[in-house]
């Protein structure tokens, strides 16, 4: 939450400070700072960290699934496959595996459907389970799971590049439209001199920054709205 803290710091004080250079009006600037901040800080912040933790379990689960019915098809343990993966998994990962040590290795693995509360780690439990009660080859029964597994995983990072892509431009074009507000500030100050006291101007500028605001809402709500199949993430 801190990074997204800082961001709402630097968005509030630049929008601020484009704001009070366009009207000179200072009352409006230190609301318009506020309002960012706490947009930022209460909503935007919490909206991505939430969906950066689905991706991350999502992630996560991928190589975990990936890596463990590898590792079973090699060493025809279930022990041994989890004892495989220590190592390779993240902090938060770990403490999970951790907190279940004492539970038997296919107790393990049920336990930890609540680290991945996704529908297709219960496809794959339904898959493992298969294998234990009538044996077989692990990978062959998990082909379509893979498969299903691998296509999520690239989807997500191209959802995730699709994203840094479409910030990148959203930016720049309201970058260059805050600019011209305040260039505009400087070439016309004539006429800037003689409205920038008006309630009407005031408010009306701070209407289109606060339009800014509102085409960040939209802007992130679609880059969060990434459908994942079988990834019905409610934590």
């Amino acid at each position: 939450m801190s990074r997204y803290i800082y961001i709402g710091l630097l968005v509030g004080f630049l929008l601020s400070f484009a704001y009070y250079i366009g009207t000179n009006s200072f009352i409006f600037s230190i609301a318009l700072f506020v309002i960012t901040f706490m947009y930022f800080f209460l909503i935007l912040g919490k909206r991505f960290i939430k969906f950066s933790n689905k991706v991350k379990r999502f992630h996560e689960c991928y190589f975990f699934i990936n890596n463990f019915i590898v590792g079973l098809s090699i060493k025809g343990s279930v022990t041994a496959a989890l004892e495989n993966l220590k190592g390779t998994i993240s902090d938060d990962f770990q403490e999970e595996m951790e907190s279940c040590e004492d539970m038997s290795a296919e107790e393990q693995l049920t336990y930890l459907q609540k680290y991945f509360p996704f529908h297709i780690y219960q496809l794959f439990m339904d898959i493992f389970l298969l294998w234990s009660e009538q044996g077989g080859d692990i990978i062959q029964m998990s082909t379509h799971l893979i498969n299903q597994l691998r296509e999520n995983e690239e989807f997500i990072v191209f959802a995730e590049s699709n994203n840094r892509s479409h910030l990148v431009e959203f930016i720049i074009l309201w970058a260059f439209s805050v600019a011209i507000v305040v260039a505009l500030r400087f070439a016309l100050s004539i006429f800037f001199e003689s409205v920038s006291k008006q309630m009407l101007f005031q408010v009306g500028v701070f209407i289109v920054f606060l339009f800014i605001i509102a085409s960040i809402e939209v802007m992130s709500r679609r880059m969060v709205n990434v459908e994942i199949k079988g990834a019905n993430y409610e934590s």
